[in-house]
């Protein structure tokens, strides 16, 4: 796969989360933002620790999020390579606060 777009990141995602089963699919939302726009958006970025195959620069940023939870909590991110479409990072974006 090359030149991942948003749709392709935002399934991606879906089917990575899907196979971890760590949300009940049936209400999550998966929405893929490139890191300028998070920034652009005035967002808190996510904190990424440790060595990754990419960066976040070259990926997209997909946000996990249940709308069912209220919970003041740390975003859930997927990133995946814009490049062969890769998910080289999943957890948390360490941004709460």
């Amino acid at each position: 796969m090359s030149d991942t777009n948003r749709d392709d990141a935002e399934r991606i995602a879906r089917d990575h989360v899907a196979a971890s089963d760590l949300f009940s699919m049936c209400e999550v939302v998966f929405q893929a933002r490139t890191l300028a726009e998070v920034t652009q958006l005035g967002l808190c970025g996510p904190v990424l620790y440790g060595n990754l195959d990419a960066s976040p620069a070259s990926s997209w940023i997909v946000y996990v999020s249940d709308p069912q939870s209220f919970a003041l909590k740390s975003s859930w991110i997927v990133v995946v390579s814009r490049t062969d479409g890769a998910v080289v990072y999943s957890g948390s974006g360490h941004d709460e606060g």
